[in-house]
This record gives structure tokens, C-alpha cells and sequence, in this order.
């Protein structure tokens, strides 16, 4: 009769433990399940606010550049979830100013979807980066680069 009762305690224990690890699956695919339908939103939504251009990029978070044949350039990477729409006011200081050229790359991955930006891949944005330089650096003879938050460890 002990045994009995001990059996059922324990097939108690197992149901109960059972229940618990169902309610935590069961809600981790809840939780995985909205977030999903969040990220959804987020870009449905981000397709209504914003226009595009040809490429895809949001109008206003393309490269900027002035040129004007100074031998100084001066070049500003954004950060991880920036554009070059970030350094706006700077950007039109700096051109009033006329001192020095002016770059500010749009990085890969970036003013386009929320899903591209979650594709990011440094390496490829390590080499957009020197590519990029690599190739205005023959124009000048003096870059001063301003990186700003993840930007600057590349």
C-alpha cells in the first residue's frame, strides 16, 4: 500500500513537472510568435512612413558628399543604427564653412528595412569601409575620419 502511494506521488510529480515544462515551451513560442508579428509590424509600418528611392534606400538616408577640390577631406561614419541623416546640421555647417570636402558614406545593411539591418555582416561593412576610403584617399592629402559608435572599431 506504501508503494502504492508513493507511485502516485511520483507520477503527481512527473505531471506537475510536465505541465511546467510545457508552460515554458509553450510560452517561449508564445513570446517567439508575437515577436515575429512585431517585427512584422515594424516593417509594414516602416514602409508606409518612409519613401524610397530606386535602390530601396529611405529618401533622406543616402550618402552625402561635397566636393569642392579641397586636398582635406573630412569623412563621418554613422553608427550600427544610423545614416548619414544623423550628421544632417553638421553636414550643412561644414558645407557653408567650405574648408574641407566632406563624405558621409551610407554603410551597408542601413536606411533600408528592419530586416536588412538584422542581415548585418561586419566583414562585408569592413570592406565597404576600406574600399570606400581606398578610393577618395588619391584626391587628398590629408583624411581626418570621424567614427562614431560601432563605426569606430572598424
Amino acid at each position: 500500500m506504501k508503494e502504492d502511494q508513493t507511485r502516485k506521488k511520483e507520477r503527481r510529480l512527473l505531471g506537475t513537472l510536465a505541465k511546467i515544462v510545457g508552460g515554458i515551451w509553450g510560452g517561449r513560442m508564445l513570446l517567439r510568435g508575437v515577436g515575429k508579428l512585431l517585427d512584422w509590424e515594424a516593417e509594414r509600418v516602416t514602409d508606409q512612413l518612409y519613401v524610397r528611392n530606386k535602390d530601396g534606400i529611405i529618401k533622406g538616408q543616402e550618402t552625402k558628399m561635397f566636393k569642392n577640390g579641397h586636398k582635406k577631406a573630412l569623412v563621418w561614419l554613422h553608427g550600427l543604427t544610423e545614416s548619414p541623416e544623423a550628421f544632417e546640421k553638421q553636414f550643412q555647417a561644414l558645407k557653408e564653412k567650405d574648408l574641407f570636402d566632406v563624405y558621409v558614406p551610407l554603410q551597408p545593411y542601413r536606411g533600408r528595412t528592419l530586416h536588412e539591418l538584422s542581415q548585418i555582416d561586419e566583414e562585408v561593412v569592413m570592406d565597404f569601409l576600406a574600399d570606400y576610403l581606398d578610393k577618395i584617399a588619391k584626391d587628398y592629402a590629408h583624411i581626418t575620419i570621424v567614427a562614431f559608435s560601432v563605426s569606430g572599431t572598424f
